[in-house]
């Protein structure tokens, strides 16, 4: 388990990554997380591996026009606040904020993993917030076949 300090505000101005890890707790105990300057990262890879929570964290990118018609800009579109990128059982919350990201607050896709690529999948999103992203709330980059076939 990975603690942060409880209630600690942690700059980061360009990304936290778990990368092909298993069994993994972050645990914020009600930690920020947040930039001052705009970028085009996630602001927490999650990168292959299984088993993966992440519970009682704030994560704030920067992103000026938040919450007003300028939010999206292409050029920052990647700016997520958790992209998956070819993890398993992954759960995002209880108690997770994510706001003023540029990109999508969470952002599912594949990952390349010794050389194939191998998609999200059994990601559970409950009990949290996602406000003010340039793009969407949850973004899912899968082929439709991969989408919803083993929900429990």
């Amino acid at each position: 388990m990975l603690c942060l300090v409880s209630g600690g505000q942690y700059r980061v101005e360009g990304r936290l990554t778990i990368d092909r890890k298993s069994d993994v707790t972050l645990d914020g105990r009600g930690a920020r997380i947040f930039a001052t300057t705009i970028t085009n990262s996630a602001k927490l890879l999650i990168q292959g591996g299984s088993g993966i929570t992440v519970r009682n964290i704030t994560i704030e990118g920067y992103n000026p026009g938040a919450a007003t018609s300028a939010a999206f800009d292409r050029s920052h579109q990647g700016g997520h606040g958790i992209q998956v990128g070819g993890a398993a059982n992954v759960r995002i919350g209880p108690s997770v904020t994510i706001r003023n990201v540029m990109g999508d607050g969470v952002y599912l896709t594949a990952g390349s993993l010794g050389g194939t690529y191998v998609w999200a999948s059994a990601v559970w999103i409950h009990d949290s917030v996602i406000e003010w992203t340039g793009r969407h709330g949850i973004a899912i980059r899968s082929e439709e076949r991969r989408v919803g076939k083993e929900c429990r």
